[in-house]
């Protein structure tokens, strides 16, 4: 169909920012901070069939509360911090109904709201949900008290959920219950946020033949199970998964030359990336690559 001309809504608007971060060395090794961090994303100016939808400005303050050492002798660098984000408005796909469309596919049927079988047609763009609410704990790490080896960690814990969401909406399992085509999704998790993760990784770095350097590396990264789809169907929740990177080279130690072995997804894991009841996005395949580095 053609929509008749329309203008869409503008948007104009200052976005204030600020970051206000207070710290405390406690000694030589340990040091301790807080902060306060305000921030807003643009509002969006967009036409949805034919009609003007403005998306209002993403507004968020986040606090945290931090502790940075250095320990073992300086080998092991630890930081660990509480973290807690209040999101006003935050920005998302959403789906919209089509008025136009669901109204003619249940005409044709004669049926009318309320009626079994009545089912709405959506259409997707940027919206609004009101509030959405992050919080946990982080930590990230290296320790280097291995000869040649240095260790690498980092993990979350992350509770994410729509504080407030009362129009999310329905499942394709609900089957469009022709009562309502919203839901209240407020209290629920939010989409594509994992609340565990982590990644460790180690590089083994050694001189061989007097000019020159052997190394290796691996990663593991971990990601807890969740949903990819805002209407967060049963049909989109994405498994847990692991996915192990890895390489080995070789290379002059004044770094004039090295040439590695790079293997992406080194056991060829399949989870998928994203998942609706008929369609999904597959998982990167494993992949090898050589890669050259070089200066003159």
């Amino acid at each position: 169909m053609l929509f008749p001309p329309t203008e869409a809504q503008p948007y104009l608007a200052t976005l204030p920012a600020w970051v206000i971060s207070p710290s405390y060395k406690i000694n030589e090794n340990l040091s301790s901070y807080v902060s306060w961090q305000h921030g807003e994303k643009a509002g969006i100016s967009q036409l949805v069939n034919g009609n003007s939808f403005l998306v209002k400005p993403e507004k968020t303050n986040s606090y945290e509360l931090g502790l940075k050492s250095a320990l073992l002798n300086k080998t092991l660098i630890l930081n660990v911090d509480l973290f807690l984000s209040n999101i006003d408005d935050y920005q998302q796909s959403v789906r919209i109904v089509d008025d136009y469309t669901t109204g003619v596919n249940n005409a044709s049927l004669n049926l009318k709201p309320g009626d079994p079988g009545y089912a709405y047609t959506y259409t997707t763009a940027t919206g609004n949900v009101p509030k959405v609410q992050v919080s946990g704990l982080e930590f990230d790490g290296v320790y280097a008290g291995i000869p040649y080896t240095t260790l690498r960690f980092s993990g979350a814990y992350n509770k994410a959920i729509y504080k407030s969401f009362p129009n999310a909406a329905q499942p394709v399992e609900n089957g469009y219950p022709g009562a309502s085509p919203y839901r209240d999704l407020s209290g629920q998790p939010l989409a594509g946020a994992p609340k565990l993760s982590f990644n460790v990784g180690a590089d083994y770095r050694r001189p061989v033949f007097a000019e020159h350097e052997f190394h290796t590396s691996a990663n593991v990264a971990f990601a807890s199970s969740y949903y990819s789809d805002t209407a967060l169907s049963s049909y989109s929740v994405i498994p847990k998964s692991w996915t192990v990177d890895y390489a080995i080279g070789l290379g002059k130690r004044n770094k004039s030359f090295d040439v590695s072995l790079l293997v992406s997804n080194l056991f060829n894991d399949q989870t998928r990336q994203t998942q609706t009841w008929n369609s999904y996005t597959p998982a990167l395949p494993r992949t090898f690559g050589i890669q050259f580095t070089g200066k003159l």
